[in-house]
């Protein structure tokens, strides 16, 4: 499901804004895990596992 490109954009489209969304509403720890578990699905499915953690650091740095 992931091999199409629309897919995988709305899946970080989604942990994205979750993520956002966890700065902006009082539902604090709901956002953050949807978010990270959107974001998890899809680095996860085109990365190496010893990539993972570094990836993962990078978009978090970027949003930053």
């Amino acid at each position: 499901m992931l091999t199409y490109d629309w897919v995988a954009l709305f899946i970080t489209l989604l942990g994205t804004m979750f993520l956002i969304g966890e700065l902006l509403v009082n539902m604090r720890g709901v956002f953050a895990v949807l978010g990270l578990g959107f974001i998890t699905v899809y680095f996860s499915s085109y990365l190496a596992p010893e990539m993972f953690v570094i990836m993962m650091l990078v978009y978090l740095l970027g949003i930053a």
